[in-house]
């Protein structure tokens, strides 16, 4: 079972369908991952635990790995949640017969709109995004935000009105800069405006390819994927985070990278 971070959509599949093996008497393997790693490590979301314990099943014992190319060997069948993740997931596939058995989740269910592709039909207005917006100010007690992010922009249908109101709010001095947030690396299939800063998930590439890119980008997960998206002769290779960091800023000089206060000790106690 596999979906984009493996602490929501995949652990609670795993969780179904080993339940109802259980319950059948059947010895079969049931895993998850996830096609980021940027979660590794980690238990699933609580609202998925308590999603599960509403309905009889413990997912509370499972952690967060990331979707491997050696998984093609272990399983025989490898269910997508989405067709983004079995797209990524088919990206690994090193022959015809790993490509066979990625699936599709809810091509067993025979329905018809199976694919949870995001629809450009939802409508964001002005009134709401202000309302947003001063919810916002109000609970950081500010009267201005540095960055505005609209979350998986994908799914809104008039985003060019969106970007009139941010330039709107911006002009009015309540934000600085606005943007486009993602719980995914940058995805080339979408356009749009460069007046838009990106908010991505790491991407392996950053650390082997050397960014022509002027525009300005802000990434997150970069560490995540230095504890555990690295294999060992990887990491081998690096002396230790900070050459990790300094890897990343050499290769991209546009683009900040996110870290948490701990990355950030831990960083500085190295340095």
């Amino acid at each position: 079972m596999v979906c984009l971070g493996n602490i929501c959509r995949s652990p609670l599949a795993e969780g179904v369908l080993q339940e109802k093996l259980n319950r059948k008497g059947l010895d079969i393997k049931v895993d998850s991952a996830g096609t980021g790693g940027w979660h590794v490590g980690q238990r699933p979301d609580l609202r998925a635990i308590a999603i599960a314990n509403k309905y009889g099943v413990d997912i509370s014992h499972q952690k967060a790995r990331q979707f491997s190319p050696t998984d093609f060997q272990e399983f025989d069948i490898i269910y997508a949640m989405d067709g983004s993740n079995l797209s990524d997931i088919v990206a690994l596939a090193k022959s015809s017969e790993d490509i066979e058995k990625v699936r599709l989740i809810l091509d067993e269910l025979n329905v018809e709109n199976n694919n949870y592709v995001p629809k450009l039909n939802l409508i964001l207005n002005e009134n709401q995004i202000r309302k947003s917006l001063a919810t916002t100010l109000k609970n950081i007690k500010r009267n201005q935000l540095d960055i505005y992010f609209l979350h998986e922009p994908e799914q809104y249908y008039n985003l060019d009105e969106i970007e009139s109101i941010f330039l709107k709010l911006k002009d009015e001095g309540l934000i600085r800069f606005y943007g486009l947030g993602f719980h995914r690396p940058e995805n080339n299939a979408y356009k749009y405006s460069d007046s838009f800063i990106k908010l991505n998930m790491f991407n392996k590439k950053l650390l082997s390819e050397r960014s022509s890119s002027d525009n300005f980008s802000i990434i997150h997960g970069a560490m995540g994927f230095y504890k555990f998206g690295l294999d060992n002769s990887e990491k081998n290779e690096l002396d230790n985070p900070l050459d990790f960091l300094n890897k990343l800023i050499e290769n991209n000089p546009n683009t900040t990278f996110l870290m948490a206060p701990s990355n950030r000790d831990q960083i500085i106690r190295i340095h």
